[in-house]
Parts: C-alpha cells; sequence; structure tokens
C-alpha cells in the first residue's frame, strides 16, 4: 500500500508536474471554512499514509476508497475543468492503473508506461488555470500546519 501511494504521490504529468502537490494536505479551515461544510468527509494524502502506517486499512480496496473519497472530494467543491479537478480525474485513472498492475504482476507500471497511457496528462490549455493554482498554493504553504482541522 505504501507503495502504491508513493507511486501516486510521485507521478508527474509530461511537463515534470508532480499532480499530487495540492493533495497532500488539506486546507486550512481558517482559510476555506465552504469546503469543511460542503465535504462531510474530507481526506487527504496524509491522512492516508497515516492509515496506512497505522495498519487501518485492511484490503487494496480500503485504500482506493480513500484515493477516491478525495478525489470525488475535489471534483464536487472545484469547478469542472479546472486544472484541479483535472488533476484529480487524471490521479484516480493513474491509481486505478497502477492497483490493476499490482494485482496482476506483483509490480507497480515505470512511470513510462503510465504516461503513455494517460495522454491527457500534459497540461495543454491549463495555462491560466495553472497561474492562478500557483498564486493560490503559495498562499496556503504560508499558513500553519494545523491536523486539529478534521480527524480519523
Amino acid at each position: 500500500m505504501k507503495a502504491l501511494i508513493d507511486y501516486i504521490v510521485e507521478y508527474e504529468d509530461n511537463e515534470g508536474r508532480r499532480l499530487s502537490d495540492p493533495f497532500m494536505m488539506l486546507p486550512p479551515k481558517k482559510d476555506l471554512p465552504d469546503y469543511y461544510e460542503l465535504i462531510k468527509r474530507p481526506v487527504d494524502i496524509q491522512k492516508i499514509r497515516t492509515r496506512i502506517r497505522k495498519e487501518t486499512y485492511r484490503s487494496l480496496e480500503d485504500l482506493e476508497s480513500d484515493v477516491m473519497l478525495m478525489c470525488a472530494n475535489t471534483q464536487r467543491y472545484n469547478i469542472d475543468g479546472s486544472l484541479i479537478f483535472e488533476d484529480s480525474v487524471i490521479l484516480q485513472s493513474v491509481f486505478t492503473s497502477a492497483k490493476q498492475m499490482l494485482q496482476k504482476s506483483g509490480q507497480l507500471p515505470n512511470a513510462t508506461t503510465i504516461k503513455r497511457d494517460h495522454p491527457e496528462s500534459s497540461n495543454d490549455g491549463h495555462s491560466e488555470v495553472k497561474k492562478k493554482k500557483k498564486k493560490k498554493k503559495k498562499k496556503q504553504s504560508s499558513d500553519e500546519d494545523d491536523d486539529s482541522d478534521y480527524s480519523d
């Protein structure tokens, strides 16, 4: 499970951009209180890694459930067509493909295989959204980390 989530975290699009970066930590409640009103079961990669470490997941399907929930939350909160929305769709697909390959062969695919299978992971047409995201990300990264915003 750890290798699978690490694979998703390290996945990069064709331009070398890590798609997982905005999914690592939930936004602070003080910055996006409406997120927590709309999203009843918030989850991020940090929480997923904690659950793996604590052996909370009984199967790959339990892990998959949280990854899909994380992506579904992103798609529910963000505008269809925004970069983060599209990245969440790609990460869902990358996770599913990697999980299937792991179950069939016992190994994760190499990054080249996944990129070839997911040509939508290029940034074509997203440059404007990407600039907006970078500005927002800078603001979020300067905020204090607050684990009290959500619990297991």
